[in-house]
């Protein structure tokens, strides 16, 4: 449970939040979203839409302890009744709109959000697949003022973290940084919703899963990705070649400050569940890498031209090494970042879990600075001062990511800038 200093002599309420996507097919909602939006005792789930067509509204309502009223099929009538609510007091604070369906709906629905009035979005990744949909969003955005949030969770944690300020501290010893993530899912064909919609788009792993690791990459060099080259993409598995999805992928990317690496992706490599991580390769060599299949909470230090080669890598536990305040040189700023990113005690490892939980604390952080001055503000906990990812850079730069990639791919890996594919 997250706890206020004495100072704070007015906790505030929790936020009133309607998930969207909590149907027979849902996936991200009921397993990320919500419990962790009530882990960190910041939010509450006041209202559901579900899929339309069904009965599910009914499972739903009893499943949140929620009146019937506030389940609903209907999304725009939900809305209306949210902003009606807030408007006559029932609502203490404004409500959080958190959008957990397939991202084709993604834009569709953050637009009707905002122009019913709802201030505050939320949406999993990727914000939204095509570049037409980027403005589409963007121009109702700037029209009504609303925030979105979108969650790229792999960022909210101590490694992560300390990785971005070593490079930002010590960036002329870095030669490299390489992110990547690899599942294995996709290898034989399935069937379940889930399965249905993320292999529905042609450039299924690209916006899926590639986009965690271009977006870690350009988190942890402290300068967003501007240009990709020397792209590949694949149609490795049984199931991609049958259904004409591509599930691999690879490509070289240049940073704003220089810095250049490599993303991948897979969702047909056998032996990986959840394997995303992010390198750092020194000039002399030596790598420090973040890899949450290995050990979620734990820098791995060593050297492997793959990066895959477990033994050659020793690990350094949050809270449980000299390591990082020695290396880092600030040891305030060490102590600080892991303070920040404990939810379990020192040298006790988290879990993916963790990283959700992270991210909403950022969010609702995010959501009462943006009140204005209310008498909390002053006393947010450190896990409450995160910076979460908005759709004007990270959501952006997720989808220009994508379709950079596609484009060097098909030309046969020329370089394409980010601001090429945006201006088409």
């Amino acid at each position: 449970m997250l706890h206020f200093p004495p100072a704070c002599t007015v906790v505030p309420p929790r936020i009133p939040t309607c998930i969207v996507g909590l149907g027979p097919g849902g996936f991200i909602g009921p397993t990320a979203h919500g419990p962790n939006l009530l882990a960190t005792n910041t939010f509450s789930i006041c209202a559901a839409a579900t899929e339309p067509g069904t009965e599910f509204h009914l499972n739903v309502a009893d499943n949140l302890r929620l009146p019937q009223d506030m389940v609903s099929s209907d999304f725009g009538a939900l809305l209306d009744r949210l902003v009606m609510m807030h408007k006559a007091g029932d609502l203490k604070l404004p409500p959080v709109v958190d959008i957990c369906t397939p991202t084709h709906l993604h834009a569709r629905q953050i637009s009707l959000a905002a122009t019913k009035g709802i201030r505050y979005i939320i949406t999993d990744k990727p914000a939204v697949a095509e570049i037409n949909e980027i403005r589409q969003v963007s121009d109702v955005l700037n029209r009504t003022g609303a925030k979105l949030w979108v969650t790229f969770n792999h960022r909210y944690n101590f490694i992560v973290a300390w990785l971005k300020a070593y490079v930002a501290t010590h960036r002329e010893r870095i030669e490299s940084i390489h992110a990547g993530f690899l599942q294995d899912w996709l290898m034989k064909e399935v069937h379940f919703r889930q399965a249905d919609w993320r292999t529905a788009h042609k450039y299924c792993a690209l916006l899926d899963i590639l986009t965690h690791a271009e977006d870690l990459a350009g988190y942890v060099a402290g300068s967003p990705i501007v240009a990709v080259e020397d792209a590949s993409m694949e149609m490795s598995g049984v199931f991609a070649q049958k259904a004409n999805f591509y599930d691999a992928g690879d490509s070289q990317f240049i940073c704003g400050n220089g810095l250049k690496g490599r993303a991948r992706c897979s969702q047909s490599r056998a032996g990986h569940a959840d394997d995303i991580y992010v390198c750092v390769t020194e000039k002399g060599g030596r790598q420090l890498m973040w890899r949450m299949e290995w050990n979620s909470d734990a820098l791995m230090v060593g050297q492997a031209p793959n990066f895959h080669d477990r033994h050659k890598f020793a690990q350094h536990l949050r809270g449980h090494s000299d390591f990082f305040a020695m290396e880092l040189g600030d040891a305030d700023l060490a102590g600080r970042l892991a303070q920040q990113f404990g939810k379990n005690p020192p040298g006790h490892i988290q879990g993916w879990d963790t990283l959700w939980y992270f991210l909403f604390l950022g969010v609702a952080g995010a959501i009462y600075r943006d009140l204005g001055c209310l008498p909390y503000v002053p006393f947010l906990p450190l896990s409450m001062q995160i910076e979460p990812p908005t759709f004007a850079d990270a959501g952006i730069q997720a989808t220009a990511y994508v379709h950079a990639h596609v484009k060097s791919a098909e030309s046969g890996g020329k370089r394409v800038e980010l601001a090429e594919v945006l201006a088409l």
